[in-house]
């Protein structure tokens, strides 16, 4: 591929200068990106029962009582729920005790299963769509099993997240988002590719809107990941954004965003687990502190478009 137009970079972790299939790695950078993957069908084909469940269930109580005014049923309407559930479940054809009618079945063996995929969310909505304030509270679950030629390689992301949101004023409004997550991947083939992370976030967001065609958004978010495991990596990184729009009654318009990136890790050399880049923001250096800007400005006057970005990356 030429430079900067596939998906994948090469890692060569033992230095040979020869690729391997676990030194393949998602490119975080489009400059890095100089490698694609290419599906080559084989004649061989295995037979599977396939087995799919969507489902999609919200509870808005305030559709009971819409006219309620005091009292229990106007505290309840300010609740709502919505909660998914998605499982994708492929199984070879002819395995002893897999019920193939059955997405639930959870005690499956790792030779009698092809494939599965299966995400769950469920949130809670506080005054939800009111102007003054609203707030809620999620939590997800996703997991993956795939077999491959080198194994099986399973993953997991756990998270939980609580959202914010107030007009303090006809100008100003905030918000505010705090989030745990877990990450983890099992290769059954290349046990460097295993990683187990714990990570938190933090968002504050300000908006300040002056007039209608006016808005300036500043942000911060701060993020913090380890892994468990003996390798015991970590990294911590902050985010500063600012925009700046512009948008009159005529066809003219303007944005400018700045962003500032900070990342301060320890014990983080080499790329040791999968996806190590993407963990840590793409930045591979241990012990330092990393600063990225990066600024872009974008004028619209009718037919024509000016664009400007700049990037500065150091450590």
């Amino acid at each position: 591929m030429n430079p900067g137009q596939g998906n994948f970079t090469w890692v060569d972790r033992n230095q040979d200068s020869i690729l391997q299939v676990d030194e393949m790695e998602i490119a975080v950078f489009q400059d890095q990106a100089n490698y694609v993957r290419v599906a080559v069908t084989t004649p061989d084909y295995v037979r599977t029962n396939n087995v799919v469940l969507n489902q999609t269930l919200r509870l808005e109580p305030r559709l009971l009582w819409p006219t309620a005014k005091r009292g229990w049923r106007k505290r309840l309407g300010r609740l709502s729920t919505q909660s998914t559930l998605q499982i994708n479940r492929r199984t070879f054809a002819g395995a002893g005790g897999v019920r193939a009618w059955d997405p639930f079945q959870s005690s499956v063996a790792d030779t009698s299963l092809a494939t599965l995929s299966m995400a769950v969310r469920n949130i809670l909505f506080l005054n939800r769509a009111q102007p003054a304030w609203d707030a809620s509270i999620s939590a997800g679950d996703n997991r993956s099993q795939l077999a491959l030629t080198t194994g099986f390689e399973q993953r997991r992301a756990k998270d939980y997240a609580l959202h914010l949101r107030a007009n303090l004023s006809r100008r100003w409004s905030a918000e505010a988002d705090f989030a745990n997550s877990l990450k983890s991947s099992e290769n059954q083939a290349f046990a460097s590719r295993n990683y187990n992370l714990e990570g938190w976030e933090l968002g504050p967001k300000m908006t300040w809107l002056p007039t209608r065609g006016f808005r300036i958004v500043a942000n911060m978010k701060w993020e913090t990941s380890r892994n468990t495991l003996p390798a015991a990596e970590r990294a911590d990184q902050t985010n500063w954004t600012a925009e700046l729009t512009w948008n009159p009654a005529s066809s003219q318009r303007a944005r400018f965003s700045g962003r500032y990136f900070a990342a301060s890790e320890r014990h983080f050399c080499g790329c040791a687990l999968h996806g190590r880049a993407q963990f840590c923001g793409g930045v591979c250096d241990a012990g330092g502190f990393t600063g990225w800007e990066e600024f872009s400005l974008e004028f619209d006057a009718g037919p024509a478009v000016i664009q400007g970005h700049a990037t500065e990356f150091e450590l």
